[in-house]
């Protein structure tokens, strides 16, 4: 049987600095976050990612219509990408995994075109391609793991279309945000009994340098994801 994948990447990439501090959590925002998805993006095509992938899917909850997207970024973009964008992302500045789920609920109609997704943020820099270059032509849940914890890194994976869908389904918005949730543990608790193959190993660079207010090109702003 001939599975179709899609590579999916989920992006909120203008965020405005919490003045008012209403915010329970760290976020990178600003002209920084800005380059940061750049680098992501120049990162994915330096490694050539984009030609092992027929399907693109790009989504952002922070950008009004395609016309706002960065130049550099739809530069990088294949031409013929889904693009789904919307400026909403209220539900992600309280909770990043509440706004991950709603992002992705937003685009549901696209997922279920395909069988799989291989799904990326490409506010993560990569520094190792193997993972994409397997995923492309895999057909099972693939999770990274994450050590001494029961919790699933949600910055790359690979899900069934129907079992993604399902997780997405079963996500109480207001309960992940009333209770601080960490869609980590979330994911893990779904999708461990469906036996994915874990990963352990890393392959990209995360930023938290941002807050200590260290530069986006200092070495020492990222550790491995």
């Amino acid at each position: 049987m001939n599975y179709k994948t899609a590579m999916l990447l989920n992006s909120s990439i203008f965020v405005k600095k919490d003045l008012f501090r209403k915010r329970n959590i760290s976020i990178q925002w600003g002209k920084q976050r800005i380059k940061q998805h750049i680098l992501g993006f120049e990162a994915l095509s330096q490694f050539e990612i984009f030609n092992l992938f027929e399907n693109i899917i790009f989504t952002d909850n922070t950008i009004r219509n395609e016309a706002k997207i960065p130049k550099a970024i739809k530069d990088i973009l294949p031409r013929d990408s889904i693009i789904r964008v919307r400026k909403k992302n209220d539900i992600g500045e309280l909770n990043k995994g509440a706004g991950l789920v709603e992002n992705l609920v937003f685009c549901t109609e696209q997922i279920k075109q395909f069988d799989y997704i291989v799904y990326f943020e490409p506010r993560l820099l990569l520094k190792d391609p193997s993972f994409f270059i397997e995923a492309a032509n895999q057909v099972e849940n693939i999770f990274f793991s994450s050590k001494d914890y029961d919790a699933y890194r949600t910055g790359h994976f690979v899900a069934k279309t129907s079992d993604l869908l399902n997780f997405l389904q079963l996500q109480d918005l207001k309960y992940l945000i009333e209770n601080n949730v960490t869609i980590e543990y979330e994911f893990y608790k779904y999708f461990k009994p469906l036996n994915p193959r874990e990963i352990e190993y890393s392959i990209c660079k995360r930023n938290t340098g941002y807050r200590f207010k260290l530069s986006i090109d200092d070495d020492n702003s990222y550790e491995d994801y």
